[in-house]
């Protein structure tokens, strides 16, 4: 409880207070369920983003450049993402031109 009177500031540090002295474990859970839309909805952007990576350009460029978006994404979030849906997003996502050549 102490711990999140000092790091809360704003609305947040209200909710702990209305939480009630020693309550932390109840103060957090408010905290957290109130969090949990915002960040489903971050990762659902992110994850958009991601599968809709452009390849236009430099092949060998956008490809470094989606291989450190993919390691962001799964750096942050703490989950892989499967290697078919790389490939998918890879495929789809390159200009035609640039398949036949390769």
């Amino acid at each position: 409880y102490n711990s999140l009177l000092l790091l809360a500031e704003g609305e947040r540090l209200e909710q702990v207070m209305a939480a009630g002295s020693g309550e932390g474990f109840e103060a957090w859970r408010q905290l957290t369920m109130q969090s949990k839309p915002r960040i489903a909805a971050i990762k659902t952007t992110e994850m958009k983003d991601l599968l809709s990576f452009s390849f236009v350009g430099e092949l060998s460029e956008r490809l470094l450049a989606f291989d450190l978006a993919l390691r962001s994404y799964q750096e942050h979030h703490q989950k892989l993402v499967d290697l078919d849906v790389v490939a998918g997003v890879v495929m789809n996502n390159s200009d035609d031109k640039e398949r036949s050549e390769e």
